[in-house]
């Protein structure tokens, strides 16, 4: 079989198959590159999954902080109404700032959702007391 094989088919086989060798580096050297573009990627992947479990969860908290605050800002308010309320059933009357403030802080207890006895005990009183300049 290689009795018939001459030098310089010898020498063009091997450059053949250098140049095979040569197309087969050259391959697997851009393959190497894909799978290291498919590495990146993937990495960009769970790096969004894992941005987007944190975005969750501070969304989660800042939820929870927005409830605490609008909480917060409800009690002020009912303090607020509470001690405008106590100075005018000790005074015997309210004068009419007094009631210009009262009524604003009733707008902002309703928009914060504040509960019945703002409605039920203080506003009837405060509305049939005397008003005074």
């Amino acid at each position: 079989m290689f009795g018939n094989i001459t030098i310089g088919n010898a020498v063009t086989y091997f450059m053949a198959i250098g140049f095979l060798l040569t197309l087969l580096y050259k391959l697997s050297d851009i393959l190497r590159q894909i799978y290291k573009k498919i590495e990146e990627h993937q990495n960009v992947i769970d790096l969004t999954y894992q941005n987007t479990k944190n975005i969750e969860k501070l969304t989660s908290v800042i939820s929870e902080e927005g409830k605490v605050t609008a909480d917060y800002r409800r009690r002020m308010m009912s303090d607020a109404l509470f001690k405008c309320y106590n100075r005018a059933k000790e005074q015997g009357f309210i004068t009419r700032r007094q009631l210009e403030n009262f009524q604003a802080n009733v707008q902002l207890y309703r928009q914060l959702k504040g509960n019945g006895i703002v409605e039920k005990k203080y506003i009837p009183e405060i509305l049939k007391m005397e008003v005074r300049e």
